[in-house]
């Protein structure tokens, strides 16, 4: 067989090779960044919606969020190398090298120009994971940042608002992420992450955080009754929030992968259903 032969046979396919670099940017969490950021952008809104501005914004974040995933994914892949959930990914898998990752992390962090996001999440956040349990905390600020973003581009400031939706961001993360870790606990373990699910053999002190932080996330939600905030907003506002709450000490009663997985899901459906009702009292004086 010719060289040019040899080098054609070792290069993916095309859908092949475009499906790797998709991968790269970890489309759920880009997608999860632009729905906070567009929560943000609505909620800072003055005046008539520009569509425009708003789709710039939003396109911007979508990118600098995805150029921190692509970083993320150049410096773990060892770590994602030893989980079996992310084995086959691109790059521990072989099929795409770490250099293009660093490439499309960098084009994609300066045209997204939010470097903040990367460097939080890429520089801070990933060296942490194997060295320190407060890689959770530093990755929740990384996560709770695109509201203040969304909010900046359209308010042209930071206010009150603004940072409850940063409070709710935060708070929201630490359940969401303990209850994720703990059904994959022996995986994060196999990889020598520091998350309180491998080091807590009990599951006392991660089920500890995880309602402490629930109780935080729906005081936060509830903040803007103490600004004047109407009783229909407190009503919906906590009933929204109580799911969350209640599977969090379910599964401090029952530290089961089965409870987990249960507070992971009403994670996953409480969040937009608190932004939409922050975003709407904003507008619409609730």
């Amino acid at each position: 067989m010719t060289t040019a032969a040899l080098t054609a046979a070792r290069v993916a396919p095309v859908p092949s090779r475009v499906s790797d670099y998709w991968a790269l940017i970890k489309p759920g969490i880009v997608a999860m960044v632009v729905m906070t950021s567009l929560a943000g952008y609505l909620a800072g809104m003055e005046g008539p919606l520009s569509f425009s501005h708003l789709a710039a914004a939003l396109l911007g974040t979508a990118m600098a969020a995805a150029g921190g995933a692509a970083l993320n994914m150049a410096l773990e892949v060892r770590v994602d190398g030893r989980m079996l959930r992310t084995a086959s990914r691109p790059l521990p898998a072989g099929r795409v090298h770490a250099a293009e990752a660093v490439v499309l992390a960098v084009l994609l962090s300066f045209a997204g120009y939010a470097a903040a996001t990367t460097l939080v999440y890429g520089g801070i956040y990933t060296p942490l994971k194997v060295r320190s349990r407060a890689a959770l905390l530093v990755g929740a600020v990384s996560g709770a940042l695109p509201p203040l973003i969304g909010y900046a581009a359209a308010a042209g400031r930071l206010d009150r608002t603004a940072f409850i939706l940063f409070a709710v961001l935060f708070f929201w993360q630490v359940p969401h992420f303990l209850a994720l870790a703990w059904i994959y606990r022996e995986d994060y373990a196999r990889a020598g992450m520091r998350f309180p699910p491998v080091t807590d053999a009990s599951g006392a002190s991660t089920s500890s955080q995880a309602i402490t932080y629930s109780l935080l996330f729906a005081a936060a939600a509830l903040t803007p009754v103490a600004f004047g905030a109407s009783a229909l907003y407190a009503l919906v506002a906590a009933a929204t929030c109580a799911p969350f709450v209640v599977f969090a000490f379910a599964f401090a009663k029952d530290r089961t992968t089965r409870r987990a997985r249960g507070l992971f899901l009403a994670s996953i459906t409480t969040l937009p259903a608190v932004l939409t009702w922050l975003v709407l009292q904003k507008l619409f004086t609730l």
